[in-house]
């Protein structure tokens, strides 16, 4: 998963294309990363062929392949590198090099990834470059933690990274009874997360987990999976630690939100920001994609939602991914329909999606990783043609279109900032703890149209010496239904955590006004200290070039 990081987002672009072409479909404007026309790093030939890309802050890795080669690639550097292929040795291993790779999972600058030594089913271990070079997290070589001299069997293809420490499902022993999930930094840090006929399962029922799945996540030292005991109703259900203790999200025999079935199965899940998402099968094996986002299960697209730029209703939605409360997600439809869809606008619309005319191509098809969604909005995907190339693209917002990429202010003063000429209905960021926002030019404010996740507590909101009440992510303020007119100013306060006043992105806001543009300004109610100030005016003249990005 992604840690914080600041960076420059328009240099990171830059960075990322060895010859960078932008095209445009929808509202998003699209960046190419590498396609199947650039040379393999250190290789023979060209790229003929991708996994499914990580991004962080504008940076990718992902799996590559070619004529009898294969690997794991970044731009992290800012040119295109190898990090590990066919011909690099497998640290602690029996002298061989890689023989294969699963997809890599990047944070911090650091990447992991499951890879084979020697023939294709050769021992199989996780890799990490989270300690400054390639080193072994875990291979079938290592002692399981309280196995009683057990090594692991098998090793899941699918690791999650975390500030440097490595999650994933190991198996071992007869019957593989100490399957579970474990995670560490190298061989001597591993701990079991969740293991078989160890750990209770969540619920009550004093069953113990016997099986978990391989669709696991991890972010800011929360873990979400998918596992449960046959011998319970839990046969299939999503845990996490998300809120502070190991829950039960859902399980098997729930009622599906908005239908009149019962979760049969689950596939994958996915933890960020506290919250998690997963996908979860019906009686008729249609698998739909939900989140607990707002507090409560609800549905974020199953066979009863349409699909945006479509035809009919989605019949699958997989590799969720989540940031910012926002999704990212690779869904199917009917006719093989298939795709990107994502809820970053505000509503679910289509990234990119098979047969659309892209880059003077027809796409095949477009898939997204779990790792998908940047904390400053930015989508990695893989890209196929009927042509029979490929790439890896990023596809963004324009500034203001959502959460993650708000408009920032035009004009930094101390404790005021200065939004000029601005467009209506967009995000807008106000860099402290509370805030008086006030029209300069005539214009009013109409809507407050959505508020951010990433808060303790509800934002209350002021306008005209009345208190208006206490909001959260999916509310909004219709001021011209509520007062009968719109309004020239109002307050935001009760902000906890305070926003940080010297990250660009610590607390967008969205803003409809009675005009299509206007010029208002934002006043801090809670003034910082002068070296707060001092430092929150260097920090806000270097916007373009600097930004926060919340954990994913």
């Amino acid at each position: 998963m992604k840690s914080r990081q600041v960076a420059t987002f328009a240099t990171a672009v830059a960075l990322l294309l060895t010859a960078q072409t932008a095209v445009h479909a929808a509202s998003y404007s699209f960046f190419k990363v590498v396609d199947t026309s650039v040379a393999i790093p250190g290789g023979i030939g060209n790229f003929t062929s991708f996994g499914e890309p990580t991004i962080e802050n504008g940076k990718v890795a992902f799996l590559g392949r070619g004529s009898g080669q294969e690997g794991i690639y970044t731009n992290l550097s800012g040119s295109l590198v190898s990090v590990a292929d066919f011909n690099t040795l497998v640290p602690t291993g029996g002298g061989g090099s890689f023989a294969r790779f699963g997809n890599p999972s990047m944070d911090g600058g650091a990447i992991a990834f499951a890879g084979d030594e020697g023939a294709v089913f050769g021992p199989k271990g996780i890799y990490s470059t989270a300690s400054g070079s390639l080193a072994l997290v875990v291979n079938e070589n290592t002692l399981v933690p309280g196995g009683g001299g057990s090594t692991f069997d098998d090793i899941s293809d699918r690791v999650s990274l975390d500030g440097g420490t490595a999650t994933f499902v190991g198996d071992a022993g007869s019957f593989d009874l100490l399957q579970g999930i474990y995670q560490g930094a190298s061989p001597g840090t591993l701990g079991g997360v969740a293991v078989r006929g160890v750990t209770p399962v969540p619920n009550g029922s004093g069953d113990l987990f016997d099986r978990f799945g391989g669709g696991l996540s991890t972010d800011a030292g929360a873990i979400a999976f998918t596992g449960g005991n046959a011998a319970d109703s839990t046969f299939g259900g999503v845990y996490s630690n998300a809120s502070g203790s190991m829950v039960e999200i859902a399980r098997q025999g729930d009622p599906i939100p908005g239908k009149v079935d019962n979760f049969t199965a689950f596939l994958e899940a996915t933890v960020g920001d506290g919250r998690v998402v997963f996908n979860g099968q019906d009686s008729l094996n249609i698998r739909g994609g939900y989140s607990n986002v707002t507090g409560s299960l609800t549905v974020i697209a199953d066979s009863n939602t349409p699909i945006p730029g479509g035809s009919g209703n989605f019949t699958a939605v997989d590799n969720l991914s989540l940031n910012g409360g926002r999704v990212v997600f690779f869904g199917r439809g009917s006719s093989n329909q298939k795709g990107v869809f994502t809820d970053l606008p505000g509503t679910l619309d289509k990234v990119l999606a098979r047969n659309d005319a892209f880059d003077g191509k027809v796409v095949s098809s477009a898939v997204p990783s779990r790792e998908a969604l940047s904390e400053l909005g930015e989508i990695a995907m893989r890209v196929s043609f009927t042509d029979g190339s490929a790439g890896i693209y990023i596809a963004t917002l324009g500034a203001g279109l959502s959460s993650l990429n708000p408009v920032l202010p035009t004009t930094i003063l101390p404790g005021q900032f200065l939004f000029t000429g601005v467009d209506s209905g967009l995000w807008f960021d106000p860099p402290a703890g509370g805030y008086e926002y006030e029209m300069t030019a005539g214009s009013l404010f109409t809507d407050i149209l959505d508020f951010p996740f990433g808060f303790d507590n509800p934002i209350s909101v002021e306008t005209e010496g009345s208190p208006l009440g206490a909001f959260g992510p999916g509310d909004s303020i219709d001021f011209v239904t509520l007062l009968g007119h719109g309004v020239s100013s109002f307050t935001v306060s009760g902000l906890s955590p305070p926003a940080n006043s010297q990250d660009p992105l610590g607390f967008p806001l969205q803003l409809a006004f009675d005009t299509a543009t206007a010029d208002f300004t934002m006043t801090a109610t809670i003034v910082p200290e002068p070296s707060t100030l001092a430092l929150a005016a260097f920090g806000f003249l270097a916007l373009a070039a600097w930004g926060w990005r919340r954990r994913r």
